[in-house]
């Protein structure tokens, strides 16, 4: 009978391994960051390859005077529209809520701009350092 009951623990130690190791890779193949937030090696890093190019990111707008405006998501609540400014948690920025669906990151694809150089100009007029975008001159 101490034969049966180890070899019983020995079959539930190898399966919580098991589990715990599928757990472990589920996890880090789905952590959750916006695509253009993450931490180097983050959100689908694996599936890119160095040579593969990020999208753009995904197109946003705005209506003045009866006509569509078109700006671009710079987070999954932030839509900036040339002119205009960003608009954050409205009507305009809830599509940018999609990008979080999406397979593949994205990257806005401006000059750079920023007292460094560092921050990206999102559309005219607008510059942003990751999620914090401002008015700038440069774009």
């Amino acid at each position: 009978m101490a034969c049966t009951k180890k070899s019983a623990n020995m079959k539930l130690r190898k399966s919580l391994t098991v589990t715990a190791f599928l757990l472990f890779v589920n996890l880090s193949l789905s952590s959750a960051c916006f695509v253009r937030n993450c931490p180097t090696g983050g959100k689908r890093s694996v599936l890119l390859s160095p040579l593969q190019p990020a999208r753009q990111c995904m197109p946003c707008g705005a209506t003045v005077g009866g006509r569509s405006v078109l700006g671009v998501c710079v987070s999954e609540n932030t839509c900036c529209v040339a002119h205009l400014g960003c608009f954050v948690n409205t009507e305009e920025s809830k599509v940018c809520a999609l990008e979080n669906h999406l397979s593949t990151p994205c990257r806005l694809e401006g000059p750079p701009c920023g007292s460094d150089g560092q921050d990206v100009c999102a559309v005219e007029g607008i510059c942003c350092a990751g999620q914090n975008c401002r008015y700038d001159a440069q774009c």
